[in-house]
């Protein structure tokens, strides 16, 4: 939980801020087109996070209306931390939806389900969406007897079903 969000350090944010400080460099109509650039670029970082929220708040609605209502205990607080993390560092909608879902699950659970859901979510943060697809498709053929697997051992049970 001590770890610092990242703001400004990534590639997409840094190659806008080149392109604004070049851009401002022109003369006369320099100042114009930064602005501009800055309109069109617009804090992509809290627009990663808004798509996040809202992709959060459905799964969470979802989740009310089978009588499963979010926890505010350490765990759910870093598991949340950790989603809203990772969904500032993507900028693949995909990725961002598994991830809403994970943490949606994890802040309903207990709180070693809600530690086990925030692995999940790092685990995530570092996938390719095209390698989270994979490793879903494992987890749908590879355990024997899944319905029950998954009805006699908790084992699985924190695994996200997206």
């Amino acid at each position: 939980m001590g770890e610092k969000l990242a703001t400004g350090n990534r590639l997409p944010d840094r190659v806008a801020a080149s392109l604004r400080a070049a851009v401002s460099a022109i003369p006369f109509a320099g100042g114009a087109l930064s602005e501009i650039i800055s309109e069109v670029i617009p804090n992509q970082r809290m627009d990663r996070i808004e798509r996040f929220l809202i992709f959060l708040s459905e799964e969470m609605e979802a989740m009310r209306a089978t009588n499963q209502y979010p926890r505010s205990e350490g765990p759910q607080l870093e598991l949340l931390e950790t989603g809203l993390r990772s969904a500032a560092a993507t900028s693949a909608t995909e990725k961002q939806n598994y991830l809403a879902k994970c943490v949606a699950k994890g802040l309903t659970k207990s709180d070693s389900e809600a530690i086990r859901a925030q692995r999940i979510a790092r685990i995530i943060s570092e996938l390719d969406p095209e390698e989270i697809v994979v490793l879903l498709s494992y987890t749908e053929s590879s355990i024997p007897n899944r319905k029950n697997s998954i009805n006699d051992t908790r084992r699985y049970s924190t695994f996200p079903r997206f």
